[in-house]
């Protein structure tokens, strides 16, 4: 085998990764387009002439293997950040993705639980819609274990923010059904004053009178009549509270602000009314 050819067996067994055969071709070319003026150069600083060819390889090999490791270090690190932004970029795909298909799914169900609270709304019991009505305002501390509290809580109508203690939570209404409860109670305000005063009779001259806020609380008397009507009055009015002696004539909100409004003067929102005072 010739010197030439166990050279280049040599050469070929020790190009073991990329970077080795890069650092090769390197050093050749400096090789190939220096030689002429490393010659001169090494001859003018007075270098022996025997060693020149050496001296040059030796300089050549030198220079390329740095300049190849140079070149294979900034491509790997290029490489790498290539691959590390189309990791990045895949992984926000992914979560782009999984946060799509999260929200599509929380949409479906908000709008499968406002459809089923959309249908119920009409058909809950007065109590229960007033509860919804009074959290339109914000949050406020409630007694779960009333029966109707635990039901819109079960229901996912409204919401426990925490439980200050045992039996009592800090709710608010759910925001998926809360601008549907509102536009609710506006459009049942409105018609329930309009048919309330459209049809203004003795008797709900009269409660209104009751009601009227003034220094000195009404102390009656009322009439038969009127304590017969009472269930005429609703919903703007209530009655609540009924014992032996009298009952808790109500007026509260939205209707205490929509009839203050109408009138333009303030109205109690609830007086006693004593049996002795039916005359």
């Amino acid at each position: 085998m010739s010197d030439t050819s166990s050279t280049f067996i040599k050469v070929l067994a020790a190009l073991v990764s990329p970077k080795a055969a890069l650092q090769y071709i390197c050093s050749a070319l400096c090789l190939a387009f220096f030689w002429g003026y490393l010659n001169e150069a090494l001859v003018a600083y007075g270098a022996p002439t025997e060693h020149l060819s050496l001296i040059a390889l030796l300089l050549s090999a030198g220079v390329g293997s740095l300049v190849g490791g140079g070149i294979y270090f900034c491509g790997s690190c290029l490489a790498s950040a290539i691959q590390k932004l189309a990791s990045q970029r895949a992984a926000a795909e992914i979560q782009k993705a999984e946060a799509a298909k999260s929200l599509a799914l929380q949409e479906a169900k908000d709008k499968k639980l406002l459809d089923t609270f959309t249908i119920a709304l009409p058909h809950m019991y007065m109590y229960k819609k007033m509860e919804l009505y009074h959290l339109l305002r914000g949050e406020s501390c409630l007694d779960t274990g009333y029966e109707h509290i635990h039901e819109l809580i079960v229901s996912n109508y409204i919401l426990k923010l925490a439980s200050p203690s045992e039996g009592r939570a800090v709710c608010i209404i759910n925001p998926v059904i809360e601008s549907h409860v509102r536009r609710y109670w506006d459009d049942k305000t409105a018609r329930d004053t309009k048919e309330f005063l459209n049809s203004l009779d003795e008797n709900r001259r009269t409660a209104i009178e009751i009601m009227t806020y003034k220094d000195e609380v009404f102390g009656g008397p009322v009439s038969r009549t009127f304590i017969e009507s009472l269930i005429s009055l609703q919903p703007v009015f209530s009655v609540e509270g009924r014992d032996a002696d009298g009952f808790t004539l109500c007026l509260y909100e939205p209707y205490n602000s929509a009839l203050s409004s109408h009138y333009n003067k303030d109205f109690w929102d609830e007086i006693y009314i004593s049996h002795s005072w039916i005359d």
